[in-house]
């Protein structure tokens, strides 16, 4: 079997939830972004009016007192407009993903195929050390059986269902070294942002 580090775990687990969660929201973020795109553009607009009615408000000042305030009225400018642009990548990223990955935790079909790649990923490609499968007390209600007899099939003893709950999704302890990979949705929400992050950002502000 290969032994997989973490980073590699984390990527395969991302490429599986853009694959099976992301894709199904596609139409919805296209919409959400288009929006966003006129969004955009007003807010630009109106941070560099503001702007320009700061310069040449500046410009009424003494020389000196103008060449002074200019730069810093530039570098104010340009950081209120930063923060404009960072604002609305976080409401785009969070429309586009939140709605899909926290309705996971209410699709028995979904989480059982989640469960299903990161059992798989955990229990066949890891070789050291024995671990812990910890879940909700909804997952544990619905899905305990198919949980119990996924592990019993795939495991060879090496992972164990554990008697403790976690407040909403699931989560992997790694009993030798005590790491913890979280599968709750806000953790699956922050993993698949910073992978499409960059893809966001291009089509808000680079095209």
């Amino acid at each position: 079997m290969t032994s997989l580090n973490s980073e590699e775990k984390i990527r395969d687990i991302s490429q599986y939830l853009r694959k099976n969660i992301l894709d199904v929201a596609e139409d919805e973020k296209k919409k959400i972004i288009d929006e966003a795109e006129t969004e955009k553009k007003r807010i630009i607009e109106d941070a560099e009016k503001k702007a320009s009615e700061i310069l040449k408000s500046a410009h009424e000042q003494a020389e000196q007192e103008k060449r002074n305030s200019e730069s810093a009225i530039k570098i104010a400018a340009k950081q209120a407009v930063g923060i404009l642009k960072q604002n609305l990548e976080k409401e785009v990223l969070k429309k586009v993903i939140d709605k899909p990955v926290k309705e996971i935790n209410g699709n028995n079909d979904v989480m059982k195929e989640l469960l299903k790649e990161v059992l798989n990923i955990y229990l066949t490609k890891e070789t050291s050390g024995a671990s812990e499968l910890v879940v909700s007390d909804k997952i544990k209600k619905d899905l305990s059986d198919f949980i119990k007899s996924e592990i019993i099939a795939m495991s060879n003893n090496k992972m164990t269902l554990s008697e403790e709950t976690i407040p909403e999704g699931f989560a992997v302890t790694i009993k030798e070294n005590g790491l913890m990979f979280d599968f709750s949705s806000s953790a699956l929400i922050e993993l698949i942002s910073n992978y499409v992050r960059p893809e966001v950002r291009n089509y808000l502000f680079e095209k």
